[in-house]
């Protein structure tokens, strides 16, 4: 991604990256710049001897307009140069959204180097213009394979390209790190006290964190024994902050920060909730219904292919105050049902994760190269 050095759209590049150079196979690198290196990454340079490059990001500036075309002429030219000095059998564009890999996919056509892409997620305000749509369907076209983490954001680009796939293929993204045993003992709390993790960044356009304010600002929440934990960090949380002091939470809303062992937050947390605008399929579901915890969520991109509303967790139908302040209140009404139904989840979550999607992945990238 272009908007953070690190998170849950990397794991799957990352771990099939590790699978193949232990295999034996070259790894070369392009990342955005970043002034502190994520570790992984640093790991990879380190003990996987992958070869590591910056690449060229274009800046929005007033003169944007004036200056597009040739800031595009310049990537793509970056990106030309790098393929001429690596020459991968298969190029792998990894992308915060699907659209985002364009100039890599028109260099890669240039160069004459097969490519996959992998789209982590999409919104519906992505929609491009008749100009750009052809470009991407020429492109996609061209891929031996375009790979997508919910069957929704395959179906969300289709409309807004007005073209189906040939070339498409789902596969899920979460780590093979994930542990598929039991599920966590449920955690005690004073006064039968609820505790929801809302866990990923700071970044309420996509995370949906000011949903949630506006959801617990209500009368009925304010008398009820519930919090809510946030786990992220990004540069809107002074915003967040302030938001939750207009609205009189701050009692009720904690920010922790970044935690390097997501795995304990189950230890002490009933529920995971995510008032999400948009996904792609979020790691932190698996890693709460494996942990035995129900998900309140938003039914948007892989939130339903994964949920099964009352079953294994709950679903708003969208990202709204309204609605979700209706799911909230179905979930809390059925709380004393919570572990039973993380119980669900957890089984529902260990049948899905049998498969580590990164070994699927390095095993189709070598069915491709040979």
């Amino acid at each position: 991604m272009n908007s953070v050095p690190w998170g849950g759209s990397e794991i799957l590049w990352h771990e099939t990256a590790n699978i193949l150079a232990k295999q034996g196979h070259n790894l070369a690198l392009a990342t955005p710049y970043w002034q502190d290196l994520p570790d992984p990454i640093a790991k990879a340079k380190t003990e996987l001897g992958a070869h590591h490059s910056f690449v060229l990001i274009k800046k929005k500036s007033l003169f944007r307009r004036a200056t597009n075309r040739l800031l595009r002429l310049q990537s793509l030219d970056f990106h030309r140069n790098w393929l001429r000095r690596h020459r991968p059998r298969l190029l792998c564009i990894s992308n915060g959204n699907a659209f985002q890999g364009l100039v890599w996919m028109e260099a890669a056509i240039a160069e004459n180097v097969p490519f996959i892409t992998i789209a982590q997620a999409h919104a519906d305000f992505l929609s491009p213009g008749d100009r750009e749509a052809l470009k991407l369907i020429e492109a996609f076209s061209a891929a031996k394979l375009n790979y997508f983490v919910s069957k929704a954001n395959q179906e969300m680009v289709e409309s807004q390209l007005g073209w189906r796939f040939g070339n498409a293929r789902l596969i899920a993204n979460h780590s093979f790190h994930l542990s598929t045993k039991g599920p966590l003992p449920w955690p005690n709390t004073p006064n039968q006290h609820l505790r929801l993790a809302c866990v990923g960044r700071l970044h309420p356009a996509s995370k949906g964190q000011d949903i949630l304010f506006n959801v617990l600002a209500s009368p009925r929440w304010q008398e009820r024994e519930l919090s809510v934990s946030l786990y992220g960090t990004g540069d809107q949380e002074q915003c967040l902050r302030r938001l939750a002091s207009l609205l009189g939470i701050s009692d009720r809303v904690q920010f922790m920060g970044h935690t390097k062992t997501p795995a304990s937050i189950w230890e002490t947390h009933h529920a995971l909730i995510l008032p999400s605008r948009y996904e792609g399929m979020p790691l932190v579901m698996m890693e709460a219904m494996l942990a035995g915890r129900p998900v309140i969520t938003t039914a948007v991109a892989g939130a339903p292919e994964l949920i099964s509303h009352g079953v294994n967790g709950f679903l708003a139908e969208a990202a709204t105050i309204t609605h979700l302040q209706l799911c909230l209140e179905e979930a809390w009404q059925q709380r004393f049902n919570w572990c039973a139904i993380g119980q669900t989840a957890h089984i529902d979550a260990a049948a899905r994760g049998k498969v580590p999607p990164a070994e699927q992945l390095a095993s189709e990238i070598l069915e491709l190269v040979q």
